[in-house]
């Protein structure tokens, strides 16, 4: 009688508002950001000005990796507020098996600093 082995999920996916991936894996996650001021109108970054941090917390909410983008940062804002973390063999690294969390805050010339996301999950399996 044979034995089916399942096989193995995509990685790295979102899975139900999840992003998770396998420890090791390399990859880009892009994320896009839609925003909006108080009228509605759609706001564009500008990468000269604006800027955006991205950072990755343990389970003991000790900061495992940071992404900076636009202004004076390591990385550029891509058209249509497009990000790109690049989990390299360096990066990927740094995350062992387990559950993380990551904010992103976006800061706007003339808008100020705001947390878009807060504490959104990671796994890593």
């Amino acid at each position: 009688m044979a034995i089916r082995i399942p096989s193995a999920e995509v990685s790295p996916r979102n899975d139900n508002g999840i992003l998770k991936f396998y420890e090791g894996d390399t990859f880009i996650f892009q994320l896009y950001l839609e925003l909006e001021d108080q009228d509605g109108e759609d706001i564009i970054l500008d990468g000269s000005k604006d800027s955006v941090v991205i950072s990755f917390f343990d389970y003991k909410n000790r900061i495992a990796k940071t992404f900076s983008f636009g202004n004076g940062k390591d990385n550029l804002i891509g058209a249509e507020n497009i990000l790109e973390l690049d989990f390299d063999e360096e990066t990927t690294g740094l995350f062992e098996k387990g559950k993380y969390t990551y904010d992103c805050i976006v800061e706007i010339e003339g808008i100020g600093k705001r947390k878009i996301i807060d504490r959104a999950p990671v796994i890593v399996e």
